[in-house]
């Protein structure tokens, strides 16, 4: 393309624009209208998306089990893979429940060091569902486990 048709095509472009003002104005209204409105849109579905990705995460259970042995814990932990709607099953020691104490404690985990004798913790399951409309059915199943002692589950999720 010659630089003296752009020119020419860019005058013609600019005297139209400029016979037509009113209607070149309300065409740009319209576009920076639907600009927004599609702008808001997004940010909209981002806020949503971000609000259940939070509720999810917070689907975690915690069973606290009694003073119970090695096999029980081995037979408990079998039985809560093979529930439906749970998944994602991590058995915390009193140990490893104390040791995480102490790193949420931040610079204090030295006032926790004189419970590593005889730690009060419980063991503990955290686990994670995967339909949240069934959890009060699941938080049934759990604690009718023999051998937990209580289920906490978010309710108001």
């Amino acid at each position: 393309m010659k630089t003296s048709s752009f020119k020419y095509l860019f005058k013609e472009g600019m005297v139209s624009i400029w016979k037509n003002r009113v209607m070149s104005f309300a065409s740009i209204g319209v576009l920076v209208a639907c600009m927004l409105l599609i702008g808001i849109a997004v940010l909209f579905s981002m806020n949503i998306n971000s609000i259940v990705g939070y509720v999810e995460e917070q689907n975690e259970v915690v069973l606290i089990l009694e003073d119970v042995d090695d096999t029980r814990i081995g037979e408990i932990e079998t039985s809560l893979k093979n529930m439906e709607n749970v998944f994602d099953v991590r058995f915390i020691s009193k140990e490893e429940g104390l040791i995480d104490q102490g790193e949420w404690m931040g610079g204090d985990e030295e006032l926790l060091d004189w419970l590593a004798e005889d730690t009060p913790l419980p063991d503990t399951f955290r686990l994670r569902v995967k339909d949240l409309s069934l959890l009060e059915a699941t938080q049934n199943q759990l604690a009718a486990l023999e051998g937990v002692e209580q289920v906490q589950a978010p309710q108001d999720v």
